[in-house]
């Protein structure tokens, strides 16, 4: 995007995290790798609870020289498991917000009003990764919707597609509730 020059992922994670603040609002930055937090990816995290897992959160990072600004939400375990209560998913956590912005299409109109706002400058992708299956060499592990010129489009299936496929293809891994 024209006019934003950053270092590094870390730069950019901080510029953002100052643009976000208001009187009632603030944000606490943590890096993906806090040993090599000038590589890390970072979170922007509306709250200074850790672990954060319950919150949707910014995230930026760099990847092949490019900067990637997201959206991170994670869906937490139905039971715990190894004593961790943070892990399970209860109703605070962001997961049911976005399921239900996504079932009602807000997700996907929100997307395309970016797109159409700052032009085809930008990618933009809904990408869902699920980390056992992904280590595990398992293909399901992964889905990618991109908007390009207004159309959502499924990578997987190379045909146009529709942001509310992922809520079936998330209900028809086996083994869903753990991950």
């Amino acid at each position: 995007m024209k006019g934003i020059v950053a270092e590094n992922a870390r730069e950019l994670a901080v510029m953002i995290n100052e643009s976000l603040k208001t009187r009632e609002r603030r944000y606490t930055l943590r890096p993906f790798n806090r040993f090599d937090i000038e590589r890390s990816m970072w979170w922007i995290v509306p709250s200074a609870d850790y672990p954060a897992f319950r919150f949707g959160k910014f995230f930026v990072d760099e990847v092949n020289g490019k900067f990637e600004v997201g959206l991170h939400i994670e869906k937490g375990l139905i039971q715990s498991i190894d004593n961790k209560p943070e892990l399970v998913l209860n109703d605070t956590w962001a997961w049911y917000v976005f399921i239900d912005a996504l079932a009602n299409r807000e997700v996907g109109e929100r997307l395309t009003t970016i797109q159409e706002s700052v032009g085809n400058d930008i990618g933009i992708a809904v990408r869902v990764e699920i980390p056992d299956l992904i280590e595990a060499g398992d293909e399901r592990g992964k889905r990618l919707i991109q908007l390009r010129q207004g159309q959502w489009w499924d990578e997987q299936r190379k045909e146009p597609a529709d942001l509310r496929i992922l809520l079936d293809w998330i209900g028809s891994i086996e083994g869903i509730s753990w991950y």
